[in-house]
């Protein structure tokens, strides 16, 4: 009895291990543009493909590499499509990487201040 018992308590914790970490939350950076550091705007803007629900894109934005002189931006896509990597990489601009990334199928975008301040937001393109 008490190994049927053991048995059915490892399936359990196993379903619940399974289904408590189905989504596996992946990031695959799609695109990187960096303004010079030497200018008084450094900006930099990391975009991923991603599976992940809010909570960890929000976590996985928090750990991105950012700079006390400069904004950093973190975008977040369920796919590549209608996204040129090139384009946004190499933009001759802040301005223009934006409006590269500046999507309906945005999905969530994080911005770091040089002032300190943090803002996650979820579907920022209907804002």
């Amino acid at each position: 009895m008490k190994v049927k018992k053991l048995s059915l308590i490892g399936f359990l914790f196993s379903l619940v291990f399974m289904f408590g970490c189905s989504n596996s939350g992946s990031f695959e950076r799609f695109a990187y543009y960096k303004r010079d550091n030497n200018s008084p705007n450094n900006y930099r803007i990391f975009v991923y493909i991603t599976d992940a629900t809010p909570q960890q894109m929000e976590k996985h934005a928090k750990e991105q590499m950012w700079s006390s002189m400069g904004t950093t931006m973190v975008c977040y896509f369920n796919s590549s499509e209608g996204l040129n990597s090139n384009a946004i990489t190499l933009a001759p601009s802040v301005d223009v990487a934006i409006d590269e990334i500046w999507k309906p199928s945005l999905t969530a975008r994080y911005m770091h201040w040089p002032n300190g301040k943090e803002e996650f937001v979820l579907n920022p393109y209907t804002k």
